[in-house]
C-alpha cells in the first residue's frame, strides 16, 4: 500500500526525483556535458520545487490547527 498523505507523496516524489538523477547519471556516458548538466538541472530542480511545496503546505497545517 503505497503512504498516504503530504508526507507520502513528498517520499514518492524524492524517490521518483532520485531515480532519475540514478537513470541520468548512468547514461552519463552516452551524452554530451551540456545535456548532461541541463538534464540533471532539470532534476534538481524539480525536487527543489517538491520540497518547498511540502514545507509550504506543512506551514499551512501548522498555522491553520496551530
Amino acid at each position: 500500500m503505497p503512504p498516504r498523505g503530504a508526507f507520502g507523496t513528498l517520499q514518492l516524489k524524492l524517490l521518483g526525483n532520485t531515480k532519475k538523477m540514478h537513470v541520468v547519471s548512468r547514461v552519463r556516458s552516452f551524452l554530451s556535458l551540456p545535456t548532461y548538466l541541463r538534464l540533471a538541472l532539470e532534476v534538481w530542480k524539480d525536487l527543489e520545487r517538491t520540497v518547498e511545496d511540502t514545507a509550504l503546505y506543512f506551514v499551512i497545517q501548522l498555522a491553520r490547527f496551530g
